[in-house]
């Protein structure tokens, strides 16, 4: 049964925390020894979206959203997730939602009162997730956007939405930053030392319907994309088991979408060292590895009695 096993944030950024990068995973590192290994230019859901045949722009935003419980929605949609903007004296940073601590309410909140001011240029927004939103854009109005989050970083203020309609996406991104800045929910943040969420991240834009090819018979995910990914494609839909001996075996491929090495070790117990007992059951397994830098694709063999004496690397000589 060939298998893809996807982890979507496992390459450790050059400014990564030095407790990260000096993380040692001794079972993977064994099994990226003795692979095929190759790089891949984009993140790894650039490379998800180069399995199921999407062309650039990638159309995240209408894909993730009809995993968000309300299924697919035609219309033209774009990301637009909450940040944090803090402004130095010669740069600039971004902080992600995630890292936020926004409530559900908040979220509601925020949404509904640009959702309310934009009325009238045919936007509406939505939180699907405390730091997961998104808007929904009249014909013919989706701006030029980065591709993806991972963009984010201190040189993202210059990568500003392009118009290509009637609506000035900077003037109106602007104004939307002035209105998160002044309302009561930002006021009650600071108050208790929390960042405001002071912008959105305009990113991933595109239509549902979404034409996707059918590389997988069976996806087990809990990342919005990729169970969208699902959705567009047909196949069969599964969370994340606890490990990867509860994969059921077949003739058709699968694949496995995990999200994070670093805030789970337990993935190197219950994924990477029982792997060698049923790779036979699984194999050909494809290993993905992404990482702002790029993207490690590695054909993963059975190791031999040679691969035992090659020196392993840690992920930090992969990033």
């Amino acid at each position: 049964m060939p298998l893809d096993l996807v982890v979507l944030d496992s390459l450790a950024p050059p400014d990564a925390p030095p407790e990260m990068r000096a993380l040692r995973l001794p079972a993977l590192e064994r099994w990226l020894a003795s692979a095929e290994v190759g790089r891949h230019e984009g993140d790894a859901m650039a490379w998800l979206a180069s399995r199921f045949h999407l062309s650039s722009p990638v159309p995240v935003a209408p894909i993730a959203l009809a995993a968000e419980s309300v299924g697919p929605t035609a219309g033209a949609w774009l990301r637009a997730d909450p940040v944090h903007v803090r402004i130095g004296q010669t740069s600039a940073v971004l902080e992600r939602g995630s890292r936020l601590g926004i409530s559900a309410d908040e979220a509601g909140a925020l949404a509904a009162m640009l959702s309310a001011h934009f009325r009238e240029d045919g936007l509406a927004f939505i939180a699907a997730s405390p730091d997961r939103w998104y808007v929904s854009v009249p014909a013919g109005e989706l701006p030029e956007t980065p591709a993806s989050a991972d963009a984010m970083d201190p040189r993202a203020l210059g990568a500003l939405p392009i118009s290509r309609g009637r609506i000035n996406w900077r003037s109106t991104l602007t104004e939307a930053q002035m209105l998160l800045s002044s309302d009561s929910v930002n006021a009650a943040r600071e108050a208790r030392g929390a960042p405001a969420i002071n912008s959105l991240w305009l990113w991933g834009g595109g239509e549902w319907p979404v034409k996707a090819a059918s590389p997988y018979a069976a996806i087990y995910a809990d990342d919005v994309f990729a169970r969208g990914l699902g959705m567009a494609s047909g196949a069969r839909l599964h969370g994340v088991p606890g490990s990867i001996g509860e994969v059921e075996a077949g003739t058709a491929a699968s694949l496995v979408v995990l999200e994070s090495l670093w805030s789970n070790v337990i993935l190197e117990r219950d994924w990477f060292e029982p792997l060698r007992g049923i790779f036979k059951r699984l194999e050909p397994v494809r290993l993905v590895l992404g990482g702002p830098k790029g993207t490690i694709v590695a054909n993963l063999k059975r190791p031999s009695l040679l691969d035992r004496f090659r020196g392993t690397k840690p992920l930090t000589a992969y990033a």
